[in-house]
């Protein structure tokens, strides 16, 4: 009856507002009654009733509020229980909410509803925000989990029955097929085969053997011992070239899409462009190493008498770090194994737990 009269419960300023209208006077101290006040509003606004009453998406107002609730518990530790305790019982509404769905459209339906431009170039903007605002509960439900393994595997319904070794014998064909796979993809993108290569787990087997030759070729480079000054003269650079430029584009394209505040908070994102930055590095010495070479002329000079800043040696030793990190980007591949993921969350728990 309230809400039919245009009652609203007005939204009370964060305990870190010190707007001009009404905080001002905090920033000589609050006062009990207004923290309780604050406290009670946000009481009354996590209401599942007055959320699913007066939100045209009850959703997406649950994960916005949750995460104003936890910025709160965080400022004001006096009332942090009851801070976190409405926080989890949010949770456990959207939950609840994502339980009610019986199909597949159902909850594809609620992961793709859009509120406004927000995450709106994603598949599952729901989803995303979800992640965003870490409602594990949401996430991990086996309603999304399904609609994401359906939508990862495509018409691929049988890569779930292999077994892991299955599985990693099957990049072995995607590394011969790889290259057919490309020209197939770019001159005749309208047929079967193409099309089923835009699946998502198509994709990443795909990601996955370009980077398995990528790791072949550095293998291969290293294997040969620099004799001369200059930079090496293997004919392997050049392959290892366009794969770092590719690499870079990926970089680029995934920046653009994803925003800089997404793309930046993401670790594996500042991983990639340490690893890239290197093997740029590593060229540009190689670069400075060539050059040297032509003003100098002292190609076969024995190695003990090279200088310990020999630019040949210099570039020998980045592309050994740029090599390190490349082999130790598998471990971003491996996250998708079901047991190998689970044991780096709990590794990075350990070395970096509240």
């Amino acid at each position: 009856m309230l809400l039919e009269r245009g009652h609203r419960i007005k939204k009370p300023h964060k305990p870190n507002c010190f707007c001009k209208e009404l905080c001002t006077s905090r920033k000589r101290g609050e006062s009990l009654s207004n923290a309780r006040s604050r406290l009670h509003a946000y009481a009354a606004l996590s209401n599942p009733v007055y959320l699913c009453q007066l939100s045209y998406d009850p959703v997406f107002s649950t994960f916005m509020l949750c995460t104003e609730l936890e910025d709160c518990s965080k400022v004001e530790k006096e009332f942090k229980n009851e801070y976190s305790e409405m926080a989890e019982k949010l949770r456990l509404f959207s939950v609840e909410m994502i339980e009610q769905c019986r199909t597949t459209e159902e909850v594809e339906m609620i992961l793709k509803h859009t509120t406004g431009d927000l995450y709106s170039h994603f598949l599952f903007p729901q989803l995303i925000l979800a992640i965003d605002c870490e409602i594990k509960e949401f996430v991990t439900h086996p309603n999304c989990q399904q609609v994401l393994r359906s939508v990862w595997l495509g018409e691929w319904h049988y890569w779930k029955k292999k077994s892991f070794f299955s599985q990693l014998m099957w990049v072995i064909p995607h590394i011969i097929q790889l290259p057919f796979m490309v020209l197939l993809y770019m001159f005749m993108p309208w047929t079967k085969m193409a099309e089923r290569m835009k699946s998502p787990i198509n994709k990443f087997l795909s990601a996955t053997a370009s980077y398995v030759i990528f790791l072949i070729l550095i293998i291969i480079q290293t294997s040969h011992s620099m004799v001369t000054r200059g930079p090496p003269s293997t004919g392997w650079e050049w392959p290892i070239m366009i794969w770092v430029l590719g690499y870079i584009c990926v970089e680029i394209n995934k920046f653009w899409f994803q925003g800089y505040q997404r793309y930046f908070s993401t670790l594996w994102n500042w991983y990639d462009i340490c690893m890239l930055s290197t093997f740029v590095a590593t060229f540009s010495v190689w670069l400075w190493a060539y050059l040297d070479l032509i003003e100098s002329d002292q190609k076969y000079l024995e190695r003990r008498y090279w200088k310990s800043y020999d630019p040949a040696l210099i570039g020998e030793g980045l592309f050994a770090i740029a090599s390190i990190l490349a082999y130790w980007r598998l471990l971003y591949i491996f996250q998708i194994n079901s047991y190998l993921g689970p044991l780096q969350i709990r590794l990075n728990l350990v070395f970096y737990k509240d």
